[in-house]
């Protein structure tokens, strides 16, 4: 009877073993995701502010060559539109980029959290591995004290 105790725990150990490294290995897929989006947006990130500093070169040079031309447009630009409807538009656009950095910054939290999870299971697992090491010496058993 001991005996068939005693293989029913170490099936039921390996069966949490298994558990335990399928759990893992999801937890390393979820973290490879994470990390694959983070590269993405920070792609992103960066050709956006490549693109941002390429037009505002291209601005300045257009209105270096065409300075005439340029304040022409903006007289006639000023009668046609009211300066309320800039600074909606710059309202706009400074909500967008909160909204792209809020993005990134919960995409970097939940990055974190998978690391932090997988971390933290990893280490328990470990440590039950080495108390059942511990415990399964002859001292422990009630096989060792017959």
């Amino acid at each position: 009877m001991l005996a068939e105790l005693e293989g029913e725990v170490r099936r039921l150990e390996r069966v949490l073993e298994a558990e335990r490294t399928v759990e893992q290995l999801l937890q390393l897929r979820d973290l490879a995701d994470l990390s694959a989006r983070q590269a993405v947006l920070q792609t992103q990130r960066s050709d956006a502010a490549a693109a941002l500093t390429n037009r505002q070169a291209e601005a300045v040079d257009a209105r270096a060559r065409w300075t005439e031309a340029v304040l022409g447009a903006e007289a006639l630009l000023a009668e046609r539109r009211p300066a309320a409807d800039l600074g909606e538009e710059l309202r706009k656009a400074e909500s967008k980029a909160k909204e792209f950095e809020t993005r990134a910054a919960n995409e970097m939290e939940a990055l974190t959290e998978v690391g932090t999870a997988y971390n933290t299971e990893y280490q328990l697992g470990a440590s039950l591995e080495l108390r059942a090491q511990v415990f399964d010496r002859p001292a422990y058993t009630t096989s060792g004290n017959s």
